[in-house]
């Protein structure tokens, strides 16, 4: 590869330091190197896309998991690949830390790596004025209670049939990369990065039988907001990065995108070895 491209999140503590020992290393190596930012913006980051030049065959995203999954939605219909230098926390995503930047920097200039490809899911709003909406999405798509708001009742249907009502704090529709983020906190399971499904778990359930499902991702998974009580007040998330108001009545059609986002992996760990490092922390 001779051309890459830089997003950094200026919010991350050591950012301009790092960006700029990647960008000096790859210039010296002879390669064409451009820096964006992954810029603030309500309620969350964005990258602009115009700047990430045409002919970029690799994005290098600094900061943590989710400048790396907002870069991913951003940049899903560039073919590019991306990878990430984690300077947050976990860093499931981001694997390459920062003390061994330099021997993955070789690794990548080697084509010595293999890429991962995971799949995104799309979200199609139907609003109750009979307008609709869609959002990208890499990790999940949420359904949750806001504000001083008690539990709240959605439902849950697979390719139009109900499979389950469910009444708590909420519903999380994952795709396998997003299976280890809020899915896992909530209770459901882990599944293999480069699989094919849905997972759709209740946040904190008001009963005790109230498990998670696995679907296929050539189903389609519908939520729609029902009314337990007056007063309900719903959030729904892409990613936990855009949150939009959701209403008693409105429906969430969920779907596998088109698009792909191309993970390029410089390590030898399996993705079990990772998740054993990270969760045993």
């Amino acid at each position: 590869m001779e051309h890459f491209c830089i997003i950094a999140n200026s919010d991350k503590e050591n950012a301009g330091r790092v960006t700029e020992h990647i960008r000096e290393f790859l210039l010296r190596s002879g390669k064409h190197c451009v820096v964006t930012e992954n810029r603030p913006k309500s309620p969350g980051h964005y990258t602009n896309v115009h700047e990430v030049p045409a002919d970029a065959e690799c994005v290098i995203v600094v900061g943590g998991d989710g400048t790396l999954i907002q870069a991913a939605v951003d940049l899903k219909d560039r073919d590019v690949m991306l990878v990430g230098v984690n300077l947050g926390t976990l860093g499931f995503l981001t694997e390459v830390e920062e003390q061994g930047m330099d021997a993955a920097l070789r690794r990548l200039l080697q084509d010595d790596f293999r890429v991962e490809r995971r799949m995104m899911m799309k979200g199609t709003v139907e609003c109750l004025d009979g307008s609709s909406y869609h959002e990208y999405s890499l990790n999940d798509i949420i359904i949750s209670r806001s504000g001083f708001c008690g539990m709240i009742l959605v439902k849950v249907y697979l390719n139009g049939d109900l499979i389950d009502t469910f009444d708590g704090d909420g519903v999380i529709v994952c795709t396998p990369t997003g299976s280890t983020g809020y899915n896992l906190s909530a209770g459901g399971p882990v599944m293999a990065p480069q699989s094919r499904m849905f997972t759709i778990t209740p946040i904190c359930p008001h009963s005790l039988n109230k498990r998670s499902f696995v679907v296929s991702a050539q189903d389609e998974v519908t939520l729609e907001m029902c009314r337990r009580k007056e007063g309900d007040e719903a959030v729904l998330s892409f990613d936990g990065r855009l949150k939009k108001e959701i209403l008693v009545g409105e429906r969430v059609h969920i779907e596998i995108a088109k698009q792909e986002t191309k993970l390029i992996r410089l390590t030898d760990l399996s993705f079990f070895d990772i998740l054993r490092s990270k969760l045993n922390k």
